[in-house]
């Protein structure tokens, strides 16, 4: 585990913006339709990549994912825990259940209850598959049907996998892979630092184009 003396590290949890094309992969899975695999887990690494360059870049410590590939943050249990299954028997109310609000806000709630799933997806993604996912998983509700038991070994190598080759950044001149917070590349030397522009904070470098350093958080630029 990362630890610190001198400050608070700081992570992030939870989803971060999906590329278009990642959305329409997760639409298309969703909606029962086959998908090119091998080709949505490389958009997939490809959108980690990006989520872990723009958290160091804003000074985060310990990088998340995003949830890149994932339809929600919870909506994979199935897939990664035995004894778990998906049922279509209609649940009381297909609804958001704010019980609070409803009462309180009707007209507010009426709106948003018919259009909170799509209102979050990119232009870029089809309509017409956006509502095929929401109508094929709008009675879905996941229930238990035996012991619980942990079955995503497979999956969780591969996310860590995807945040491993992720914490690299390319040298400019020979494009070799290198670890974020290195200075020098391993092979032809050139700066993978800004060494005109130390942290007036902590006096330390930081990657080239950094917006806040990311060993203090103090603004750079």
């Amino acid at each position: 585990m990362k630890r610190s003396t001198d400050r608070i590290l700081t992570t992030h949890v939870g989803s971060l913006c999906r590329p278009a094309d990642v959305l329409e992969g997760i639409l298309t899975k969703v909606s029962g339709q086959p998908r090119d695999e091998a080709a949505f887990n490389e958009k997939v690494r490809q959108g980690v990549i990006h989520n872990l360059k723009m958290q160091a870049e804003v000074g985060i410590d310990i990088p998340s994912d995003g949830e890149v590939g994932r339809p929600s943050f919870a909506g994979y249990v199935t897939e990664r825990l035995a004894g778990l299954s998906t049922t279509t028997e209609p649940s009381a109310s297909s609804a958001m259940n704010y019980p609070i609000l409803n009462e309180e806000f009707p007209g507010f709630m009426a709106q948003y209850n018919a259009m909170y799933r799509k209102i979050w997806m990119p232009p870029a993604v089809p309509l017409s598959l956006v509502d095929s996912a929401i109508e094929r998983t709008r009675a879905e509700r996941v229930i238990v049907t035996d012991k619980i038991t942990y079955q995503g070994q497979a999956e969780i190598k591969r996310d860590l996998e995807q945040q491993k080759v992720s914490k690299e950044v390319g040298c400019p001149k020979c494009h070799t892979a290198n670890p974020v917070r290195t200075p020098y590349c391993a092979k032809c030397a050139e700066a993978l630092t800004e060494p005109t522009a130390p942290c007036a904070m902590c006096g330390k470098y930081n990657r080239m184009g950094s917006r806040f350093c990311i060993y203090c958080g103090n603004r750079l630029r």
